[in-house]
């Protein structure tokens, strides 16, 4: 079909014929340079923030805090925030301690007062009751002894006459009691060493393990309690906020919330715990942040070129960040979808400040030495691109393939036309006036471009031969 279409073209050469004072007005196809960038606005920010927040557990009142926008030096005073509720936790805190201290110290003391105790038995005490009771063995035995000699002579003498029966009995009683004290003392013996000294061993040992553990939870208590006590120190000492580092004091507002909202950082205000009060950007390091629309954010990707404009100053940058979401945009525009773009700004960079508006161009595409020709030399169908070409005095169409379209009207042809061929400009606007049809409504792809005397195929032929005839 495009052979044919061709064909009928070059049959419809010689009625597109003019002089040449009756062409239309044309531009030459060269080689040169095609940039193709894309131009937004957005604001200058630091690379490197330093968020100031609260650190005061559960939050605190500004009592005072440096004037937004204020260069600060490290070291230097930020925020001072209310220290009263701290300090009250302080004092009672010292309190708690003290009194874990001192359950630690008596409990250390009892520890030490068992460990002596379990020697003091078993080498004084228990070393004491054996002898005791060695003793009285050796006493009750004695007395047995005396109480069977008595008993002895008592008889001898009953047998003799010279007493009577009831001695007798009353020495025999005295025996039987001097057995029983044996038998006792012999059985408390047994007692203390079978049964009291392991009591006692266990009972002063059960004492030490009890007073181990004792000290043990105690000092692990005072131990606590010096922590919560350093932590309140701590606290307090967050109380007074100074800079890390040099840069810039500015407070950390939401730019996103309405000012009737009322102040959001000031002195006065009530702020939360890790709440950010104040940013420090880092100077050196600046940044341009810009939104982006959804029709654009495809063709960029990290580490494009951008440049950045502020103030009339030019600095180059690279893209280094492009948000996945759609940025958040008020209730009225939740129609509009725009991406955060982020072009990092490469060389330092003295005198930008965080806040300052900033004209982004970022390098879509860059096509050094190709061929080129303006876009108002194109006319674009569904069925392709073409351009209209001067040759010896004719216009013909041609397809051409287009590259990349850049930001001064200036399109990459890469295929279809060469370098210094002419061809018109605005076809859409000139040729109908010389009498070419440009009909852009026409679905035929190439057979668009035909004049106004519809020349037919038997036409064509005779054009055709007489060009043939007359070469």
């Amino acid at each position: 079909m495009l052979g044919v279409v061709v064909a009928a073209l070059a049959c419809a050469l010689p009625l597109l014929r003019r002089p040449p004072a009756e062409l239309p007005e044309m531009t030459v196809v060269n080689r040169g340079d095609v940039v193709a960038t894309l131009d937004v606005e957005g604001n200058v920010e630091s690379a490197y923030n330093f968020d100031i927040t609260c650190q005061v557990q559960g939050g605190s009142t500004i009592l005072w805090i440096v004037p937004d926008g204020t260069h600060v030096n490290q070291g230097d005073e930020l925020v001072r925030f209310d220290s009263s509720a701290v300090e009250d936790l302080l004092s009672q805190q010292a309190i708690v301690v003290e009194r874990a201290r001192a359950a630690q110290i008596a409990a250390e003391h009892e520890l030490s007062a068992a460990r002596l105790a379990l020697p003091e038995y078993v080498q004084g005490t228990f070393v004491e009751l054996n002898q005791q009771a060695d003793a009285a063995i050796a006493t009750a035995t004695h007395n047995l002894r005396l109480a069977q000699q008595t008993l002895a002579a008592h008889r001898r003498l009953f047998r003799s006459g010279y007493i009577g029966h009831g001695q007798v009995q009353a020495c025999a009683f005295g025996v039987e009691q001097a057995e029983l004290q044996l038998d006792i003392a012999r059985r408390a013996k047994t007692v203390l060493e079978d049964y009291n000294r392991p009591k006692m061993t266990q009972e002063i040992e059960t004492r030490l393990a009890t007073a181990a553990a004792l000290v043990r939870s105690t000092t692990a208590e005072f131990e606590l309690t010096q922590i919560q006590l350093a932590r309140y120190h701590q606290q307090l000492d967050h109380c007074t906020v100074r800079a890390p580092h040099s840069g810039l004091a500015i407070y950390a507002n939401d730019p996103r919330r309405s000012s009737s909202d009322g102040p959001q950082i000031e002195a006065g205000v009530f702020v939360r715990q890790r709440q950010a009060v104040l940013w420090l950007p880092d100077l050196a390091t600046m940044q341009a942040r810009v939104l982006v629309h959804e029709s654009s954010v495809l063709r960029l990707r990290p580490g494009q070129r951008a440049a950045v404009r502020v103030r009339g100053r030019d600095f180059p940058a690279t893209v280094t960040q492009i948000s996945n979401q759609p940025f958040p945009m008020r209730s009225s525009q939740q129609h509009l979808k725009y991406f955060v773009v982020v072009a990092k700004i490469e060389e330092p960079s003295p005198g930008l400040r965080p806040g300052e508006s900033a004209d982004v161009a970022l390098l879509l595409d860059y096509r050094p030495d190709v061929l080129r020709a303006p876009l108002e030399t194109v006319v674009k169908e569904r069925h392709g691109a073409f351009v209209w070409v001067e040759r010896d005095g004719t216009l013909e169409p041609r397809r051409v393939e287009l590259g990349t379209c850049g930001d001064e009207g200036m399109a990459e042809i890469r295929r279809g036309a060469s370098e210094g061929e002419h061809v018109v400009l605005n076809p859409r606007d000139t040729l109908p006036e010389m009498g070419i049809e440009v009909d852009s409504h026409s679905e035929r792809g190439p057979d668009r471009f035909r004049t106004k005397h519809h020349v037919t195929t038997a036409s064509h032929a005779q054009h055709t031969g007489g060009n043939a005839a007359g070469g």
